[in-house]
């Protein structure tokens, strides 16, 4: 089996994935103030700052989406790694990736990288559109799923376990 190609990939997490998260804050924040304003009876001034409540924490979580930097993934065939710019000279934290969604045109990884004398754990959920790759996706595909380097010779171990509960 062939290894895996070297790649280097801008992650701005744009797109559906944004909009998405924006979209379920305002469902989840108008549920919640629809919720309140039912418990508290007749009282119109409790209404209304349960709901702006609601409101603010709906924007504040959809700011907080919106403002996402683009960030740079890259491997190299042996070692992923993240850079917070997607600046290629930048440098970069190793780790590994793991698919835990994949629906075909969009794809949900996780990177972890081990602590360090420098860093701490870290733990990144990166949100990818073919789209927004685009002749880059059937690459990145490949190394996600191709074998680890370390594994056996001849072995057909996949590089993620997709029911780990790490």
């Amino acid at each position: 089996m062939r290894a895996a190609p070297a790649l280097q990939v801008t992650v701005s997490g744009r797109g559906a994935w944004r909009g998405f998260v924006v979209a379920l804050a305002v469902a989840s924040s108008a549920a919640a103030a629809w919720w309140l304003a039912s418990r508290l009876g007749s009282p119109t001034v409790a209404k209304a700052l349960a709901a702006g409540l609601a409101s603010a924490f709906a924007a504040m979580v959809a700011l907080r989406a919106l403002s996402v930097r683009s960030l740079g993934l890259s491997f190299d065939g042996q070692c992923w790694q993240l850079r917070v710019s997607p600046d290629v000279d930048a440098p970069g934290r190793p780790g590994d990736v793991a698919v835990v969604m994949d629906l075909g045109p969009w794809m949900l990884l996780r990177f972890d990288a081990p602590p360090d004398e420098s860093y701490k754990r870290c733990r990144r959920w990166l949100a990818l559109e073919r789209r927004e790759l685009g002749p880059q996706w059937h690459a990145l595909r490949c190394a996600v799923y191709s074998p680890r380097p370390d594994a056996p010779s001849g072995s057909r171990v996949a590089p993620v376990d997709p029911f780990s509960r790490e």
